[in-house]
């Protein structure tokens, strides 16, 4: 079957020496795995703890698209990487009807004003500030954003 064969080629060059390589067959996974495919979402996990941030963005994008609820955990450790861009996918992947607000709410903390005024821009646009977690804190945070925040 070619579509396991593509699968396989992909897999294995998910673990590449280069990290374009791998960044593009996690692209190519998640356009063309369909969702729950279990090899494909822990290889796409495991690219969380990639050495490079290109690579982690696209694993937090993927498993955003094919992991359905069980990926807000996952979101949520992303939303504690050091590379910005990993955070502000994180940001942006969160699926609120999906995942609830709370991951958004917690990115309202964020260091970088860029990741706090798209986690403010995404809540605003839900219509919904508080958190899906009853009596969670962070039902207390401003979505006030800063001139400051903006980058």
């Amino acid at each position: 079957d070619t579509e396991a064969d593509s699968t396989a080629m992909l897999l294995t060059m998910a673990s590449a020496q280069e990290p374009g390589v791998r960044a593009e067959a996690l692209t190519r996974l998640i356009a063309e795995s369909p969702p729950g495919d279990a090899a494909v979402l822990r290889v796409i996990e495991d690219a969380l703890d990639d050495s490079d941030a290109a690579v982690r963005v696209q694993a937090v994008y993927g498993l955003a698209e094919l992991g359905g609820p069980e990926s807000a955990a996952n979101l949520e450790l992303a939303l504690g990487d050091p590379d910005p861009s990993v955070r502000l996918m994180a940001v942006d992947s969160v699926q609120p009807q999906v995942h609830g607000n709370w991951l958004l709410q917690e990115a309202m903390a964020d260091p970088d004003g860029t990741v706090r005024a798209l986690a403010a821009l995404r809540l605003h646009e839900t219509g919904q500030t508080e958190s899906a977690i009853p009596g969670d804190p962070s039902n207390e945070t401003s979505l006030d954003v800063q001139p400051s925040d903006l980058p």
